[in-house]
């Protein structure tokens, strides 16, 4: 009895190494431990394949410099994702479209506004002026002649606009909600059931009027959005900021 003792008390007092090393010799033990090793291995394996298998392009199409490339790797978020996003919905209508043509004639450049004020001042002097003897009453007259002209035909032309895109396509005329959903590369625009995109890096200028904001992008489109439904989501400061640093 007293040998069978000592030989538990030896067998406890065997270190955790030799009492692994025996573990590892039994054979249920060791097959064990070779398919955690092999699971081990496969795991680490598929890891690098998902590294590898990522996409690194950006929507655009461009490639990522290295600080991007390395931020979505550590981060494992998609650029969207770290950007954020957020809608603004928007009511927009025929009115719309006749204030946009407006300003777009008259205010978008103020190169053309200076131009659209001296033609007529630029006309009547050639009327009054050129004939040697300067005569000022004659010269405001014909200055208010040309200035009602070109107020008439800037009218009339963008009048005949308007009539011929209601003519045309008589839906985007009526006042419809317009979604524009502001993601990390650029604004996804929906109405009418039609939903298109246009990239923060084609805006050309951002105008504001007391009503409205204007996006005009390098294609030639403009985004009309009125500000009130702007404010509802962040503040006009907020947006504005957002807006030139991602454009500028």
């Amino acid at each position: 009895m007293s040998e069978i003792i000592k030989d538990k008390e030896n067998e406890a007092e065997l270190s955790n190494e030799e009492l692994e090393e025996q573990l590892k010799n039994l054979p249920v033990m060791a097959e064990l431990m070779e398919e955690a090793e092999e699971y081990e291995e496969d795991e680490d394996e598929e890891e690098e394949e998902e590294l590898l298998d990522e996409d690194y392009t950006r929507e655009d199409g461009e490639e990522e410099s290295l600080d991007e490339l390395l931020k979505r790797i550590n981060n494992r978020e998609s650029i969207t994702e770290k950007a954020g996003s957020f809608t603004i919905a928007t009511d927009i209508g025929k009115k719309d479209y006749r204030d946009f043509f407006y300003y777009n004639t008259l205010m978008k450049s103020n190169v053309f506004l200076a131009i659209y004020i001296l033609i007529p001042f630029l006309l009547s002097y050639l009327f009054t002026g050129l004939g040697g003897t300067f005569d000022l009453v004659n010269f405001i007259i014909y200055a208010v002649v040309f200035v009602l002209l070109e107020a008439g035909l800037i009218i009339f032309m963008t009048e005949l606009k308007i009539k011929k895109i209601d003519k045309a396509m008589p839906d985007t005329m009526k006042v419809t909600r317009t979604v524009y959903k502001f993601v990390s590369d650029g604004i996804v625009h929906t109405k009418n059931g039609e939903t298109t995109k246009a990239f923060y890096k084609d805006i050309v200028l951002f105008r504001t009027t007391k009503q409205k904001v204007i996006l005009y992008f390098a294609n030639k489109k403009a985004m009309v959005i009125h500000i009130d439904d702007i404010e509802k989501v962040m503040t006009f400061d907020e947006f504005k900021t957002f807006i030139k640093e991602k454009a500028y």
